[in-house]
């Protein structure tokens, strides 16, 4: 019994809603940019994330955030 406890709280350490809601707000933004976020689009994604929580974690708030943002409307494109 004493395993299955310890599992429980190891996999409670991870599932940490804003933890979550933060990873999922990174994962859109990089499925919209279709690339990984450059280190200088990390104030872009607080700015994101914060949003995001400010509007009570909807999908709502977190596309409106999203599209507006400088990253997503100053997109740049790479070339191949």
């Amino acid at each position: 019994m004493a395993r299955r406890s310890m599992a429980h709280e190891s996999s409670a350490h991870f599932w940490q809603p804003i933890r979550v809601m933060s990873c999922l707000a990174t994962q859109l933004y990089r499925y919209a940019s279709a690339r990984l976020e450059t280190p200088e689009e990390q104030i872009v994604l607080q700015q994101i994330d914060k949003g995001f929580g400010d509007g009570g974690y909807k999908l709502k708030s977190l596309i409106t955030e999203l599209v507006g943002s400088d990253g997503f409307r100053y997109l740049k494109s790479e070339t191949p």
